[in-house]
């Protein structure tokens, strides 16, 4: 019972996420058409204090007006039409807003549902004793008491209709009444503290937040909820510059686009002047937010010039978080080669999925972390059992590209027309000369990520149909982690990093071989396989890989917060250039355990070294010597933590600092790249 009950509850969180990403973005998009509309009012309003001008001036040469008056009078009516639009627009946008609201409350209302459990009641216990005993960080003030009062967003009457036989006289003409600045936009804008002690993460990112739920998504979710905040920051830019638009997605994530530049950064290299405007956008993000430690994510190496450049000005260590061998996506219009070779060699540490990118990357002689991907235990294992009833369903999901084997489906579909074949996903870039002719083949395109399990619980069978190529040996598939916590069979191209599994998945090389292991994997009723599968994904869960994760970024940020930013004594250097070495950071190594004595229960388990001086990154005790400085005094860290009268957390401030203007960036929106950019990982 406890057991469904916790299965209907992740099921219930991921479908409510999935809800407010989507209400998140809708809000975010009408942010911009207000943007849009309040440009066009700023536009008319211009035009109004002229024609305001135009009439006080006319006292003064009467001859002139009469000449004129039939224009004017054109004129008056125009702008009282233009005026008559602009409320109409204005009054569209409220009703949008107004039903935007109202799906924000509905979801809103789910959220309250879920924080009356008594877990939430629990930890809502705790925090209010950590209030009362001050442990908490200072409450920043209100918007209403941070911002001055703004007038109401009215619009004055029109002028009265100008007569037939003017009468002038001396007196100067009273001024026309003009619309008032409209006020700036409020939603999106609300931000959470980061818990105590804890640095930011600022995530240099391969794939927009919205597209697959996948690696990125999942552990900096709970880094989030581990009290970490996340800024995370899109592949593309704006091209005006300025102070970056921080759009709130959920607790303590926020992502954004940095301003500078119409480039994009994977097809094309900075030039020197938007390197840095793009940088100092970034440093009025910092500014902005009170970012006082963080640790940089880079996700692609193309990103390291800037994350390079933020670690000299503001201290900022940087973890390089190789998910994939870059060099083999199609879609880099650039050589990923250098840029990646100059974060392998000066990253503070580095971070890899696959034994394969592991050996690769140990081969640049420097500490490397294997960490391969996980699953969303809970949610994944809420599948219903397998119905067994009418047609065969044979499925797939995540993205359809050049890595998918499309030939090798339509030879298995084809020859047999009795299945029922699914391909979940975005078709992007992938060759579907075939299989859209086949009638058992169907395509419900993007399924967000809390509505997937109700399309996939129809699946007899999973499929992995990767073709063979230097992208995919490198590849640690996430679905197939996900699909193991379903307990359902998969069949797979034989691919080096699913050697760990053993015969927990089915293996076929070419389409006979396909069609013989699936049909095998549809007859299959053992329950004691399903459960290993189960069991294989909740020792392999996104949990357990946030932990280590944890752990890195923890002992980064107080490196980085040891002591103010170090600046380079030589001068600014452009984005491009390579910084200096920093300290290795010791791996952590995962290596396959075998539970009992069933050779397919392999899991990725972390070996914990026997001592602080052995793990991956010590912290000195007060009897150990330390020469170089490297570490901080375990005692010194307490002392200066809860020193008395000392405000902590991260939005303390040092003496007579400002922060920043929080008021809305009004750029003009970047023009869309199409498909450039690398795609998302292949598994």
């Amino acid at each position: 019972m406890i057991e469904q009950g916790t299965a209907s509850l992740a099921r219930t969180k991921a479908a409510l996420e999935t809800d407010l990403l989507q209400t998140s973005l809708e809000l975010r998009r009408a942010s911009e058409e207000y943007e849009v509309l309040a440009a066009a009012f700023r536009l008319s309003t211009e035009r109004l204090r002229e024609a305001s001008g135009t009439i006080s001036a006319s006292h003064a040469a009467q001859e002139e007006l009469r000449r004129e008056r039939a224009s004017l009078r054109a004129g008056m009516g125009e702008l009282r039409r233009l005026v008559a639009s602009l409320q109409a627009g204005l009054e569209a946008l409220q009703a949008e807003l107004e039903a935007t609201r109202r799906e924000r409350d509905d979801a809103r209302r789910k959220l309250e549902e879920l924080y009356s459990t008594r877990l939430w009641r629990l930890g809502t216990l705790y925090w209010r004793l950590l209030g009362r005993l001050g442990l908490l960080p200072n409450k920043p003030p209100s918007e209403a008491e941070a911002e001055p009062a703004r007038a109401p967003d009215v619009v004055g009457e029109p002028a009265a209709p100008v007569p037939e036989d003017p009468v002038f006289v001396a007196s100067p003409a009273p001024a026309m009444p003009l619309p008032v600045e409209m006020p700036g936009r409020t939603f999106g804008s609300r931000r959470d503290p980061a818990g105590p002690g804890l640095p930011d993460i600022v995530c240099f990112s391969i794939v927009e937040w919205e597209f697959l739920f996948q690696r990125p998504q999942q552990l900096l979710s709970r880094l989030a909820d581990l009290g970490h905040r996340v800024y995370y920051v899109s592949q593309f830019f704006e091209p005006v510059p300025g102070a970056p638009a921080v759009h709130r997605l959920r607790s303590r994530i926020c992502t954004l686009r940095l301003r500078g530049s119409a480039r994009h950064l994977f097809s094309e290299e900075l030039a020197a002047d938007e390197a840095g405007a793009v940088f100092a956008s970034l440093s009025s993000l910092r500014e902005a937010e009170g970012i006082a430690s963080a640790v940089s994510f880079v996700h692609q190496p193309f990103w390291w010039p800037l994350a390079e450049r933020a670690r000299r000005a503001f201290g900022w260590k940087v973890l390089y978080d190789c998910m994939d061998d870059h060099a083999g996506f199609q879609t880099n219009a650039r050589p990923v080669e250098g840029p990646e070779r100059g974060i392998l060699e000066d990253a503070d540490a580095v971070v890899t999925t696959a034994r394969a990118l592991e050996r690769r990357l140990r081969s640049a002689n420097r500490p490397v972390e294997l960490v391969p991907n996980g699953c969303d235990v809970e949610y994944f294992s809420s599948i219903a059992p397998r119905s067994r009833r009418g047609r065969p369903t044979v499925g797939y999901y995540g993205c359809i590209a050049d890595w998918f084997d499309a030939d090798l489906v339509a030879d298995v579909a084809e020859k047999r027309p009795d299945w029922d074949f699914v391909l979940i996903g975005p078709t992007y870039l992938a060759d579907l000369t075939r299989l859209p002719a086949l009638p058992n083949v169907s395509f419900p395109g993007l399924v967000p990520y809390g509505q997937l399990l109700e399309r996939i619980e129809r699946f007899d069978v999973f499929l992995l149909p990767f073709r063979r190529s230097p992208l995919t040996e490198a590849a640690n598939p996430v679905k197939a982690y996900e699909i193991m916590a379903t307990g359902r069979p998969l069949v797979s191209v034989p691919l080096p990093e699913l050697e760990p599994f053993g015969d927990l998945i089915r293996f076929g090389s070419d389409p006979i071989e396909f069609e013989r292991q699936i049909e095998a994997a549809i007859r299959e009723d053992d329950p004691g396989t399903v459960e290993r599968r189960r069991d294989f994904g909740r020792r392999n869960s996104w949990d357990a890989r946030a932990a280590v994760f944890e752990q890195l970024v923890s002992s980064l940020g107080a490196r980085s917060a040891s002591g103010p930013a170090r600046r380079s004594t030589e001068p600014d250097r452009e984005i491009g250039t390579s910084g200096r070495p920093h300290a290795d950071v010791r791996p952590r190594t995962f290596t396959p355990v075998s539970r009992g004595s069933s050779p397919p229960a392999v899991s990725w388990t972390a070996r914990a070294n026997s001592s602080a001086r052995e793990s991956s990154f010590p912290l000195r005790r007060p009897d150990e010597s330390d020469p170089a400085g490297r570490f901080p005094r375990f005692d010194d860290t307490l002392s200066e933590r809860f020193r008395p009268g000392r405000r902590t957390g991260p939005r303390a401030r040092r003496p007579g600092r400002t922060r920043g203007p929080r008021g809305p960036d009004r750029g003009r929106r970047p023009a869309r790249h199409g498909t450039r950019g690398p795609l998302p990982r292949p598994g």
